[in-house]
């Protein structure tokens, strides 16, 4: 018996005929944290609609607990992953409903939810700090408060995989700090496999385990925060310099070019 949650092998996609990522292999275990850096355009988002069966595979494969992702039901890959999508399309419901909507995969067909499904959403909501907004109506809701609701339904999915495209998008600094320091926390309680599309390279250097460069459509590199800090990778995929800081032993990177030193108007 396989200890992995998901395994990718040899994956290729795109869309038409024209592929977009190649040959992408990597794997994730419980409670681990991997978060997908790259320029945009690489492909990203693509990767995370292929592991959730939205975008079919052009080659390769995709295993969930050690079995081919075809071998489950759709209602045993919900009850498995959750995703929380950068953009989705609005919708009339209250922030409430849009969260008791991650515990359909848990709750018998024609049944009503139970108190536990109820307690569940609360306390999702409680975690993501958008409980005094449950009556809400999305509509009405900031774009930060409405990230907060979708994260709150993922966590209410209790997947063993949660896939997160830009999840502090639209969250102010400290929001962005809170949201994903209560993901990890996640991971490491519920034992949660997380794979994170996240821009901001020094917040993926301190909220994952490993991390994954994507460039020209293949990995780059894969290791921890330190091992790609090491590899310089960072200034061949984005074509600029970076300077590596450190602060009570915690590693930020700087991003500079002629500009930081008066190379405009100087």
């Amino acid at each position: 018996m396989t200890d992995k949650l998901l395994t990718v092998d040899d994956l290729s996609a795109g869309y038409g005929n024209q592929p977009l990522l190649h040959n992408i292999s990597f794997s994730l275990e419980p409670g681990e944290t991997l978060s997908i850096i790259a320029p945009n355009g690489a492909g990203k988002s693509t990767l995370l609609k292929c592991i959730t069966g939205l975008l079919p595979l052009m080659a390769g494969g995709i295993q969930l607990k050690g079995k081919p992702m075809t071998a489950w039901s759709r209602r045993e890959l919900a009850r498995m992953i959750a995703m929380v999508r950068t953009e989705e399309t609005e919708n009339p419901f209250p922030a409430e409903q849009v969260v008791l909507m991650g515990r359909y995969a848990h709750i018998p067909r024609f049944s009503p939810p139970s108190s536990d499904d109820w307690a569940i959403v609360r306390t999702a909501m409680e975690q993501t700090g958008i409980w005094h907004k449950r009556q809400a109506v999305m509509a009405e809701l900031s774009q930060g408060e409405k990230q907060k609701v979708l994260i709150a339904r993922a966590i209410a999915q209790c997947p063993d995989i949660l896939l997160l495209d830009e999840p502090t998008s639209h969250l102010d600094v400290a929001n962005q700090y809170i949201i994903l320091s209560m993901i990890k926390k996640l991971a490491q309680e519920r034992r949660t496999a997380i794979l994170a599309v996240i821009h901001d390279i020094n917040l993926a250097l301190q909220f994952s385990t490993r991390l994954m460069i994507i460039h020209n459509g293949q990995i780059a590199a894969i290791g921890s925060g330190d091992e790609i800090l090491a590899s310089n990778v960072l200034e061949s995929v984005y074509g600029i310099p970076f300077q590596i800081l450190r602060h009570n032993r915690v590693a930020y990177v700087h991003a500079y070019s002629e500009m930081n030193y008066g190379g405009i108007g100087s």
